[in-house]
């Protein structure tokens, strides 16, 4: 197959894309042109008549039958781009998000001075390996289930000239020390939602990193649950949450003893980072959460004492969104 320039070749693959339903047509070609030529893609239009060697050629036409078939760009390329770092990534983890960056953001941003964290669930290590990168003096730990995410994510560490402690483990299990940040991106999909997942994620990733039972809320309780005794006195717990489970996360907290801090969104304006903190064990023995206020469209749930305690409840406030 032969094409007389960058131009001709980018028509083909859009069209060719659009015939097989890709979301994104003329942004795929443009992405594969790029990264197999080499030539930036918001240079393309300046090298628009420029000739292929017919080894690009083949690698272009390669890639893009493997696109046809719905698989992800970034599993065909083998990396991303996360946080601004290069990450490998596989079948075997699942491909970082835009939104996971907010996850990282927040982390720092809340906290300036060193700390002891541990990520849940690492995968591919970009939560892990970015805060490692991002603040060097931090003590950062991190853990997953699969082997096979586990060296993907020190390949990964390696790469980004970080070091990150790896534990081969469910959850906390063989771990004793406490943290000041427990981080996770835990599976939350629930199964009825699977089903309505584009190709490019239910055929091609993980469904290990993807599904969770109790309607995704399975790994949240397990990680609050046996969180407790793995999180300093004045720790944090931040998860990333799907965009319908603020609510249920909010009652989850509530159950198993901790405040909700605050709750942040993504850019489509969905709650979807949940900062969490352990309730006064003083509070826990005298205070009762059954006493509501609505004020506007957010409902507070407010802890009230049995026993003529004053309490700050501004600071002990549990926000339970609507």
């Amino acid at each position: 197959m032969y094409f007389d320039s960058v131009t001709q070749l980018i028509i083909y693959l859009s069209e060719l894309f659009s015939k097989h339903k890709l979301s994104h047509p003329q942004s795929d070609a443009q992405l594969i042109v790029s990264h197999y030529t080499g030539i930036p893609r918001l240079e393309l239009n300046l090298h628009a008549q420029d000739k292929l060697s017919k080894d690009q050629i083949s690698h272009i036409i390669g890639a893009s039958q493997r696109r046809t078939k719905h698989e992800p760009l970034q599993h065909i390329f083998g990396e991303t781009c996360f946080m601004g770092f290069e990450f490998l990534v596989d079948p075997d983890v699942l491909i970082p998000r835009k939104e996971t960056e907010l996850l990282v953001e927040q982390v720092i941003k809340d906290n300036q001075e060193s700390r002891s964290l541990l990520d849940i669930g690492t995968g591919s290590g970009n939560i892990a390996i970015s805060i490692a990168k991002l603040c060097p003096d931090w003590d950062v730990e991190a853990t997953d289930i699969s082997k096979n995410a586990l060296k993907v994510a020190r390949n990964n560490a390696t790469r980004n000239g970080v070091e990150v402690v790896f534990y081969h483990t469910d959850l906390y299990q063989g771990i004793s020390k406490c943290y000041d940040i427990i981080v996770s991106n835990p599976p939350y999909v629930s199964e009825r939602d699977y089903l309505e997942l584009s190709p490019e994620v239910r055929v091609f990733e993980p469904r290990l990193a993807l599904l969770a039972k109790e309607e995704g809320l399975f790994f949240f309780r397990r990680i609050l649950q046996e969180g407790a005794k793995h999180l300093n006195p004045d720790g944090l717990v931040y998860f990333e949450i799907g965009h319908n489970q603020s609510n249920r996360i909010m009652d989850l907290a509530a159950e198993l003893n901790y405040r909700v801090v605050d709750i942040y969104k993504d850019y489509q304006q969905f709650d979807r980072i949940v900062k969490l903190g352990k309730l006064n064990p003083i509070l826990e023995k005298v205070c009762h959460l059954d006493w509501r206020k609505s004020y506007g469209s957010k409902s507070f749930v407010m802890e009230r004492s049995h026993h003529g305690l004053t309490l700050n409840t501004k600071s002990y406030m549990l926000y339970h969104y609507q």
